[in-house]
């Protein structure tokens, strides 16, 4: 592409510009050959650190094209103005001409501004240097042509042609400008849908990378993590946040980033934006500033740390099968808002991320069934047998305790034979209910077998698992159990209770000493607590 500069400036005159639409092709095709080599190409490169042939950028693509409209029109100079937020702002120039950059000219004065108001060509001769102020050493009167630059009908730029004055441009090299305004103009517009498409593979890209990350998780939250991770790639984010709330797996939590959990963060607040979208809102919601809806209210909790105004946020609801089973929030400044299209992204990948998200905790609901007692819900003696086995190795690692408390409800074959086994399962599941109250979230509560409980206490010693023993037996007496509405029995309980390294210093006598203090409770008038 460096080769075919000769060739354009040797072309002169009107037919030369047809050339430019030619250019459009050549450099399409290049830039397409280009992004298929690259990678193939790169260890090729000479040692000087070449890039190798790469297509010509905006900027060199137009000066070209200024410079065959300067030579078409046998113009001293040729300068590209684009219209910036407040004015008049120099883009291109050909390769003779300087113009003043990084400054913005008056967008509707002068002759500029009939021209731009006209939307067609504009000659004057003579034209004073203060009415073209965007050309570097501008001290006498030019003769001038003005050719707004634009696309279905509205300007966007101006082509500006000068030479000396007392030779106005004639109705031919007008025409002639024109087509290079046509030719800019299409440029433009080639380079914009360029950029788009390089856009949107970037952003597919990313968005096939945070896919690629999520689908090594297998944990939820490790899921909502790697999503967030994605979500800043696709968003210029500040902070953001995951909260899961599976009603049907009975799973819930929140992940953020760029910023702290809440404390004692467990549930969402009704009065809440994420709340909002994961009960009614259904679709994702972008709110710009405290009056991005009808309604004031936080993102995900009163007393958040996220501003009301010059904020933007994007929350967008984890859907799955049959639920909505969490929300994924990102949150921004309105100094660098969300577009549209990486919203649309962000939506997408969401609907992904939920779908993974729930096949997850479907996983884990399964996992979770294979270790679970289907009439208490407590974990099963499988579980117990691994647990007890992980706990002793952690204890023997750390040189710490691990106590075990073996529970049996007292009498309870006089229930199946009395009541039939219907009041018998319920007394079950009433017992196994107390008794997890009783304990604390890291301790392991088994049905260890028949009308029997275990409790894996870790880092806990005999004395400790005494008092937790004692405080099991009073919550499942503390009052009757309610078999039917007109029947309430009274349950009781005899406890069990050993520990590791002391006073049981071998692991696997532990559940056995567990089991003899047990007996030793019911041999002894049952309703108490023995250790041994």
């Amino acid at each position: 592409m460096e080769g075919m500069n000769f060739i354009w400036l040797a072309v002169s005159g009107a037919a030369g510009l047809a050339a430019g639409l030619g250019l459009c092709a050549i450099w399409v095709a290049a830039r397409k050959r280009s992004s298929q080599t690259r990678e193939k190409e790169a260890p090729e490169r000479e040692p000087g650190g070449g890039e190798g042939h790469r297509p010509p950028s905006e900027a060199s693509m137009m000066a070209q094209i200024l410079s065959l409209a300067k030579s078409a029109t046998a113009a001293r100079g040729a300068v590209l103005l684009r219209k910036a937020q407040e004015g008049w702002a120099v883009v291109a120039t050909d390769a003779a001409t300087r113009a003043r950059r990084g400054r913005e000219f008056a967008l509707k004065e002068g002759l500029l501004g009939l021209a731009l108001e006209s939307n067609k060509e504009l000659a004057a001769d003579p034209v004073q240097p203060g009415a073209i102020p965007f050309l570097e050493g501008a001290s006498e009167p030019l003769a001038v042509l003005f050719v707004p630059v634009g696309l279905r009908g509205e300007a966007r730029g101006m082509l500006v042609l000068f030479r000396h004055t007392g030779s106005p441009f004639e109705a031919k090299e007008q025409a002639a400008a024109s087509k290079a305004a046509f030719y800019l103009a299409g440029l433009e517009s080639l380079f914009v849908h360029a950029e788009r498409l390089d856009g949107a593979q970037a952003r597919q890209e990313r968005v096939a990378a945070g896919l690629e990350r999520m689908l090594r998780q297998a944990d939820p939250v490790e899921i909502a993590g790697s999503a967030l991770d994605a979500l800043f790639d696709l968003l210029p984010a500040r902070a953001g946040f995951a909260v899961i709330h599976a009603t049907r797996a009975q799973y819930h939590a929140l992940v953020t980033k760029g910023f702290a959990a809440p404390q004692g963060f467990d549930r969402l607040e009704r009065a809440t934006w994420a709340y909002w979208v994961l009960t009614k809102g259904g679709e994702p919601l972008y709110l710009d500033g405290a009056a991005g809806r009808e309604t004031a209210m936080p993102l995900l909790c009163s007393g958040e740390e996220f501003p009301q105004d010059k904020r933007v946020a994007l929350v967008m609801p984890l859907k799955g099968t049959a639920e909505a089973i969490g929300v994924i929030g990102a949150v921004g400044t309105s100094d660098c808002p969300f577009g549209e299209q990486d919203r649309a992204v962000a939506a997408f990948f969401a609907s992904q991320t939920g779908a993974l998200m729930e096949l997850a905790l479907l996983n884990r609901m399964n996992a979770e069934m294979a270790l679970k007692d289907s009439l208490t819900g407590l974990f099963n003696r499988r579980h117990f047998d691994e647990q007890i086995r992980m706990e002793l190795r952690r204890a023997q690692r750390e040189g710490t305790f691990v106590s075990l408390v073996i529970a049996d409800i007292d009498h309870f074959k006089q229930v199946n034979d009395l009541y039939g086994h219907p009041a018998g399962d319920s007394i079950l599941r009433e017992v196994a209910s107390r008794l997890r109250s009783a304990v604390r979230d890291v301790d392991a509560v088994c049905r260890y077998g028949g009308e029997e409980f275990a409790v894996i206490l870790p880092a806990c010693p005999i004395e400790e698992a005494v008092r937790v023993a004692e405080r099991v037996r009073q919550r499942v007496g503390s009052s009757p159990h309610a078999i039917d509405p007109s029947t309430k029995l009274e349950v009781t309980v005899s406890l069990g209770v050993s520990a590791f390294p002391k006073p049981v210093d071998n692991g696997l006598q532990l559940v056995r000493a567990a089991d003899a203090a047990l007996y030793t409770a019911k041999n002894s008038g049952r309703n108490r607590v023995c250790a041994g």
